[in-house]
């Protein structure tokens, strides 16, 4: 599982790269929909998306 440092979510690793892609996607739609300007909004959803993208291949590579 990775932890999402901004909100504290959790998100369950599975090894189906498909599906690791909706988790990642679903959460970071959470984010997008809290903020109303859709520049800010981008910059966040790339933001959490790179983060989390990057906890997986870390997390990936130490197993």
């Amino acid at each position: 599982m990775i932890r999402y440092s901004t909100c504290g979510a959790v998100l369950m690793l599975v090894p189906n790269v498909k599906l690791m892609s909706q988790v990642i996607e679903t959460h970071v739609e959470e984010h997008k929909r809290k903020i109303r300007d859709p520049k800010t909004a981008e910059a966040e959803v790339e933001r959490v998306r790179e983060d989390l993208i990057a906890q997986v291949l870390k997390k990936a590579s130490s197993e």
